[in-house]
């Protein structure tokens, strides 16, 4: 039970709430309050109690039933301690490398709660992790291995994997789900950073095989980190015109993650992508563009407008607007905001754009000559 200061009797008018007695009002046990001015309010049933926060902006209200033997509990909280951790902040928001370089300072809070350091004697104390510990690490391991698989950093993600799969591998069942989420993003940071001649993609392709095994086996294969790998491997099929089967995948895949995650997750929108490309390949244009809007459509209402996962979208249904509609005019708008949302977040140097610089010249030239053409 926690106390709230200034002591607040429901019962009893409120300008007699300032007395030196305690009140013990039943709050739950994660609340944090400051000793401050509250507010009370009569609501049906009970009350609310409004704290303006000492933490710089944000309150939080708890609703106090008139039954003194049912728990209060918390209506809202917008205080900054209450926010998200940091990294998830950043990371939601399309800040891949600031996002990582939060996952380097918690992983070391983290190693100096197994191995505490001794700065008289510059040397660390061995101990063997607890179970909470272990989790602690490979959890922000993950992080590090999916936020430098977004920002670029290929070595650092690579050796975040084998410590984390290092970990994994002794006892798979209690991190199943980390595990398959990090064999995952090592193949697809092996395919886009060392998928450099046909030897390498035959080898991230049989990766990506005994990945999609593995979940299958740990998690089932109705999953959503299963219907995640279900849909790389058939981005990497779309690449190898194998039509048909990635096809199939990305129904199945569909299908698992939205009975899963609902219609409107960005994670189906990751599905849909792939569909639409698979469609725009087929010369499905309809099929096509109805699956590039619906992905974009969705990444905007999850990411809001500015977020490196909308321009991924964007340039890819750019990609069909040039080679599959010849619709320049369109195109090159779509194009420069995406451009310019990477620019901003993960910089060019780190998104597709660098891969596929002579088709980004290409459509802003032709979108140049289209602006001019229209001036005159």
């Amino acid at each position: 039970m926690l106390r709230v200061w200034p002591p607040i009797h429901p019962d009893e008018d409120h300008e007699k709430s300032n007395s030196d007695a305690e009140a013990s009002i039943m709050l739950p046990e994660c609340a944090s309050l400051p000793r401050q001015a509250m507010h009370l309010d009569a609501q049906s049933g009970g009350w609310v109690i409004t704290v303006d926060s000492a933490i710089e902006t944000g309150k939080i209200e708890f609703f106090i039933p008139q039954n003194r033997n049912e728990p209060a509990w918390i209506v809202s909280d917008t205080r900054a301690e209450s926010k998200k951790h940091p990294f998830e902040r950043l990371f939601s928001q399309g800040y891949y490398a600031e996002a990582a370089a939060a996952a380097e300072e918690k992983l070391l809070e983290v190693r100096d709660s197994i191995t505490p350091y001794d700065r008289d004697s510059k040397s660390g104390s061995h101990q063997d992790p607890t179970s909470a510990q272990s989790h602690a690490l490979v959890g922000t391991l993950r992080q590090i291995v999916a936020a430098n698989l977004r920002c670029g950093n290929y070595e650092r993600m690579e050796s975040a994997c084998s410590e984390a799969l290092a970990i994994c591998q002794q006892a798979p069942s209690d991190y199943a789900e980390t595990l398959v989420r990090i064999l995952h993003d090592r193949v697809c940071g092996r395919y886009l950073y060392r998928c450099r001649d046909e030897e390498t993609a035959i080898e991230v392709r049989r990766e990506l095989v005994s990945a999609r095994q593995r979940a299958e086996q740990l998690l089932g294969r109705e999953h959503s980190e299963t219907a995640r790998i279900m849909t790389t491997q058939a981005r990497l099929l779309i690449s190898d015109f194998s039509y048909p089967e990635a096809e199939d995948l990305l129904a199945e895949a569909i299908k698992i993650r939205t009975r899963l995650l609902g219609s409107e997750h960005a994670d189906i929108s990751e599905s849909l992508l792939e569909q639409a490309r698979l469609n725009a390949y087929r010369e499905d244009h309809d099929e096509a563009d109805e699956g590039f809007q619906r992905a974009i459509a969705i990444r905007e209402a999850q990411f809001g407008l500015y977020h490196p996962d909308v321009a991924e979208a964007l340039f890819h249904y750019t990609d069909f607007l040039i080679y599959n509609l010849r619709n320049s005019a369109k195109a090159g708008p779509l194009l420069r905001r995406a451009l310019s949302i990477w620019d901003a977040t993960i910089g060019l140097e780190h998104s597709p754009a660098a891969r596929d610089s002579e088709f980004i010249r290409k459509v802003l030239s032709v979108d140049t000559d289209a602006e001019a053409e229209s001036a005159e």
